[in-house]
Parts: C-alpha cells; sequence; structure tokens
C-alpha cells in the first residue's frame, strides 16, 4: 500500500478544543507545532503554569514512551508561554483512514502491532488516556502513537483495563465492519505483557459487566 504524500509546511493538521495542529518547517525539516488554546476564563498566572504542567506532563510521557520502545513523536522544542510544543513529523495518514480498506493480511497484522504497542506503554507504566485509531499512524510497518495530553503515569489493573476498554469502544464505533480485529489488539497486547495482559484482558468483561447493571 502506498504511502500518503506528507504534509506541506502551512497545513493544519487537526483543530480540536485543546489545540491545534500545524506543520511548519524547522531545523530543516517537517515538523508539528501543537499549540494549545489559553483558557481565557482562567487568571493568566494559573492558565500558565497548568500549560507548563501539562507540557511537560506530555514531553516526558513520549520520552518515556520511545524510551519504551514505541514509536511516538521526539519532542524537539516548547514554549511555555506560547504554549508550543515542537515535534517530530511521523507522516499524514492516521490508521482510522486506512485500516478498513486494508488487504486482511496487513489489516490484521496491524491491529496485533497496535496491541503490542499499547502493551509497552502500559509496561513501562504509561496509560494514554485517549487510544483511538486517530492517535495511530502505521507508516513504513510501523505503528507510531500520538497525543499524550491525556496521558499519566500508572500501572494499576483498573487504569490499564479502562484505557484498553476505552480503545475497544472507539474502534469498534470507528471500524464496525472489522471491530472482531480488536481480539487481534488483545493478541498482540497478551504478547508484550504475558499473563499480566490476560489480568488486564479479563478486567476489560469486568468493567463492562459492572457498567451494564450499574
Amino acid at each position: 500500500m502506498a504511502e500518503a504524500a506528507p504534509h506541506g509546511p502551512g497545513e493544519v493538521i487537526y483543530r480540536g478544543a485543546e489545540a491545534t495542529l500545524t506543520t511548519a518547517s524547522r531545523f530543516g525539516r517537517l515538523v508539528v507545532l501543537k499549540q494549545r488554546h489559553p483558557k481565557a476564563y482562567r487568571i493568566a498566572e494559573l492558565e500558565t503554569a497548568i500549560a507548563r504542567g501539562r507540557m511537560r506532563n506530555e514531553a516526558r510521557l513520549l520520552r518515556r514512551a520511545r524510551e519504551a520502545g514505541v514509536s511516538a513523536p521526539a519532542v524537539l522544542d516548547a514554549d511555555p508561554e506560547a504554549q508550543t510544543l515542537v515535534l517530530e513529523y511521523l507522516g499524514r495518514r492516521a490508521l482510522r483512514e486506512s485500516f478498513d480498506t486494508m488487504p486482511g493480511p496487513l489489516r490484521r497484522r496491524a491491529a496485533r502491532a497496535v496491541g503490542e504497542a499499547v502493551g509497552r506503554l502500559h509496561k513501562a507504566g504509561i496509560i494514554h488516556g485517549d487510544l483511538t485509531t486517530s492517535n495511530i499512524i502505521l507508516k513504513g510497518g510501523t505503528v507510531h502513537v500520538l497525543d499524550f495530553s491525556l496521558g499519566q503515569v500508572g500501572d494499576r489493573l483498573e487504569e490499564r483495563a479502562v484505557d484498553l476498554k476505552a480503545f475497544k469502544d472507539s474502534f469498534a464505533a470507528t471500524h464496525l465492519p472489522h471491530a472482531a480485529d480488536f481480539g487481534l489488539v488483545l493478541e498482540g497486547y497478551r504478547a508484550v505483557l504475558g499473563a499480566e495482559g490476560a489480568r488486564v484482558a479479563a478486567h476489560i468483561g469486568k468493567i463492562e459487566r459492572r457498567r451494564r447493571y450499574a
């Protein structure tokens, strides 16, 4: 499958309630500028402190993910005053856009590889907080995980299961024709975490039953 052409400098990749991502040319390369939207209702000093804390947390989680063997954008620069992170550019097409049209064998390999990446995150004590195929890029056979802005450090069974359960729900809603492929995500996840991965997968069922009868 041919790779999508990269964005050009100055293109808006994503505009959300919390931040806007724009491509730019820096350091002789294409990068992503992630600019957080300041909250005007907060006192300026408080807003700056919150922005710095969140930027520091995201940068720390990105670094930790890379150390754990998960491909994630490198942080190239940070400007707390402008509330901007400069991140490595990893590609144009989110997995969400291509997953359903992939040839079956490639799609199944991708699902398993995503599970392995999530397993490595959890093994390193990283709870992503927003696992969706919109935050994953498959490029050159490698899974790249993006956007750790809602992430945190944690290794409790409940935290891991909730993180994976949210991904399961998003996966089923976005890729309904291939929702069964989430079983391959769990297969890859268990391959990394072993018995602990099996415990997390089983706990997802407990969460679902708990919510059903709540």
